[in-house]
């Protein structure tokens, strides 16, 4: 491989060089095509990446992190990460830096490492440091000797930081670290909120408020729980709110107790203090009682009852003919302890139910049933004819017969599956209705009843069926993942029975890259068509089904999202008070059904946390430096994910924050290490002064022995000279013994 320039990009498979004002210009410059991967979106700006200060370019152009520097094996293909060793910076720096997993609880972790590696007749030291992950702020431990050390009081739940530093004992400078590692503490369950309280609003609608506990210790929803009934009802709240709105069916006078917790992951708190509630004790509602029939005519009935001993503001009086359904009941509203209630069918049962109600409270009721008095209206016959069409059909019926003619007034019901009852269509006068906006090929139930003059009458039915349409978009479009690289798409013809042969023509929009393909199938008389179409991990789909006739109406799109691409593991990232940030991942485990495509690393930096506007950057290998982001950021978040050739991204990492004021992993002495060397600095100062006056009474002595040999005489009467032989010193003087001698022998004094 050819080692490029810093102004320069290496092209992955070509393994050439060009000027980075050639990436992402929308040219194939590699040959390659990797100088364009990753390069959407458009908004996105892509540099490429050289080694970071963190690693080690080898003579053939890769990079290896600095912690493979002079550990006796060659990373480098020509070895030259060994080739000077005995120079290198990198020669004490402590390796191996590793978590031990079994001492990983809630406040704390064992981290260990390996002394620096063939110096083994040196004698080192280490400081552990260490910060939050979301923080800036360093905390350095104190020096040590041994190779392992127990991170206590720390918070759980929590991102670490982890490091060491290298020092010679007794020296004070100090090697930089080359190895960080990420530890997360264990979670623990939270505290539950305080304060809770419950406010009424109306009959089936409480709010609840709350304080969230202080530590929030990674609350990530909320339980609300209240009883009765029994086992308790419960609501979970995943928004970080501070309130919750409930909607129940609450009885009034019925004592509630709520309470709550908090979750974090799948630990739950313990209870918080319940809040007990007297629900709407006023507007308890007693039921009436002596209901009770006073008259009944053909076309009217009147209806009596005692006051309930709790009665609220006022009564409803709910009724129907008993061949209808609750559905289309009508209600009046007294004060009064009877009513009148007119316009009745003749002959017919009606259901009378009579309730308190105080606002939006109601009471329980109590239910009578009255026969009207004269001749049943008559039910509606319904004809055979039909008239329709693709989207509508026309009914037809006699007029019924009764004891006199009549100008009636007709209702059409149609049933509604999604309700599982009948919906009134439409009033008519005439002896036709016009039922539209209906589906191709469907079978409709309808009834047709008589509503006026004299009241609801019994219902006559039929069902009618919609016809074919060729322009009619398929229905049920399904896709289905079929293993390892196709999906299924399936869907049927408009009608069951399709009466000649119809072609379709399906849309696949590859939603990743933004194009849009076109199948086309054969005429076919098949009411159920499916087959297969290749896709691409990460890739997204939408697909719309028509037929091939003229205008045709497109089918509903339908949502197909591949295996995804993997997840980029275990991202790491740092930021120094110069603003470098430094940034490493695990590799990822590639797919074995993508073995022949090849991929990059894209890291996107962002100063919103939805990475809206991203700077993207690509590298072929994990680890990413850079030395100046944007200075106008007040926050940096980072994100990693892959790109493969083919320009499909896999999803986005755990998105990392790093704050707005990162300063220098450094070392800081504490106020514990400071009083350390004060009292070290002190008992040198104390040894100094004391050798001075030590020197000078030594001095002194020598001084006084000197003037003593230097009065010496010499005797003439016995031509000898002669010394003091030291007995005139004091005993304690270590002046040494000179003796006398000779005129032969010379005198020498210096």
């Amino acid at each position: 491989e050819v080692a490029c320039d810093a102004d320069s990009f290496r092209c992955v498979h070509s393994s050439g060089c060009i000027s980075n004002k050639l990436i992402c210009n929308g040219k194939d410059d590699c040959g390659d095509g990797s100088d364009e991967w990753g390069c959407k979106p458009a908004n996105a700006t892509v540099i490429p990446l050289t080694c970071t200060p963190f690693q080690f370019m080898c003579a053939t152009g890769e990079c290896i992190g600095i912690d493979k520097l002079c550990d006796k094996n060659d990373d480098c293909p020509l070895g030259d990460d060994e080739k000077k060793c005995n120079d290198t910076d990198y020669a004490f720096k402590a390796h191996n830096l590793l978590v031990s997993r079994d001492s990983i609880n809630l406040h704390g972790f064992k981290v260990q490492w390996e002394p620096p590696a063939g110096q083994s007749h040196l004698d080192f030291q280490y400081l552990p440091s260490y910060r939050e992950a979301t923080s800036s702020e360093w905390k350095n431990m104190t020096w040590i000797k041994t190779t392992s050390f127990v991170f206590n009081n720390l918070t759980s739940g929590t991102d670490y930081i982890v490091t060491v530093y290298t020092r010679l004992t007794n020296h004070s400078e100090v090697a930089p670290p080359t190895e960080f590692l990420t530890i997360t503490t264990e979670w623990e369950a939270p505290d539950p909120p305080t304060n809770i309280s419950v406010s009424i609003y109306h009959a089936k609608h409480v709010l609840v408020k709350w304080t969230p506990p202080t530590k929030l210790n990674g609350i990530n929803s909320y339980r609300i729980y209240f009883s009765p009934p029994n086992p308790p009802h419960y609501e979970i709240v995943k928004e970080m709110k501070t309130s919750h709105a409930i909607n129940f069916d609450f009885s009034p006078g019925v004592n509630y107790t709520f309470w709550m917790t908090s979750f974090n992951r799948n630990l739950e708190s313990k209870k918080s203090e319940p809040f007990v509630i007297d629900f709407a004790k006023d507007s308890v509602l007693s039921p009436v009682t002596n209901l009770s029939v006073v008259s009944a005519t053909d076309s009217q009935v009147t209806i009596a009852w005692n006051h309930s001993v709790h009665r609220g503001s006022g009564y409803s009086v709910i009724y129907r003919p008993s061949y209808i359904t609750e559905t289309f009941s009508e209600t009046q509203n007294t004060t009064e302890n009877r009513i009148t209630v007119k316009g009745l069918a003749p002959g017919a049962k009606y259901i009378f139910r009579v309730l308190p109600y105080n606002g939006q409270f109601k009471g329980p009721d109590e239910k009578i049933e009255v026969t009207t008095k004269g001749t049943p209206l008559p039910a509606v016959p319904v004809l055979d004819k039909r008239e329709s069409d693709v989207n509508s059909i026309t009914l037809f019926w006699d007029a019924p017969k009764y004891t006199s003619p009549v100008q009636w007034t007709y209702g059409v019901y149609m049933f509604a599956p999604t309700s599982n009852d009948y919906e009134r269509k439409g009033i008519t006068t005439d002896t036709n209705f016009t039922l539209i906006g209906l589906t191709p090929c469907t079978i409709y139930v309808f009834q047709i009843r008589v509503i006026k003059p004299f009241g609801i009458g019994p219902a006559g039915s039929g069902y009618a069926e919609t016809k074919f349409d060729r322009k009619a978009a398929p229905r049920y479009l399904g896709l289905t993942f079929d293993p390892p690289d196709h999906m299924v798409i399936s869907f049927e013809a408009s009608c069951l029975q399709v009466a000649s042969d119809i072609g379709y023509r399906v849309r696949i929009e590859d939603m990743v890259k933004q194009k849009t393909d076109y199948v086309g199938l054969a005429p076919r008389t098949d009411s159920k068509i499916s087959f297969r179409r290749d896709i691409h991990y990460g890739g997204k789909y939408g697909v719309q089904v028509q037929t091939d006739a003229d205008h045709s109406e497109l089918s509903e799109k339908v949502v197909f999202l591949a295996p995804s691409l993997p997840i980029v593991p275990q991202i790491k990232a740092t930021r120094e008070k110069n603003g470098s940030i430094y940034v490493s991942w695990d590799e990822v485990k590639w797919p074995g059904e993508l073995k022949d495509d090849k991929f990059l690393y894209t890291v996107l930096l962002s100063n919103e946390k939805d990475m809206s506007s991203a700077t993207a950057y690509n590298t072929s290998k994990p680890s990413f430096f850079l030395h100046t982001p944007p200075s106008s950021w007040s926050n940096v978040y980072v994100t990693v994910n892959v790109v493969d050739e083919h320009g499909y991204s896999g999803p986005l990492s755990n998105i990392y924050a790093l704050g707005s004021d990162e300063s220098y992993a450094s070392v800081v002495l504490s106020q514990t290490s400071l009083v350390g060397v004060a009292v070290g600095v002190a008992v040198i100062f104390i040894l100094l002064i004391s050798t001075l006056i030590i020197f000078v009474i030594r001095h002194r002595r020598l001084q006084r022995s000197f003037l003593s040999f230097a009065n010496s005489h010499y005797d003439t009467r016995s031509g000898a000279a002669t010394f003091s032989t030291g007995e005139e010193l004091d005993e304690e003087e270590e002046s040494p013994m000179i003796r006398g001698f000779s005129d032969d022998e010379p005198l020498v004094i210096a």
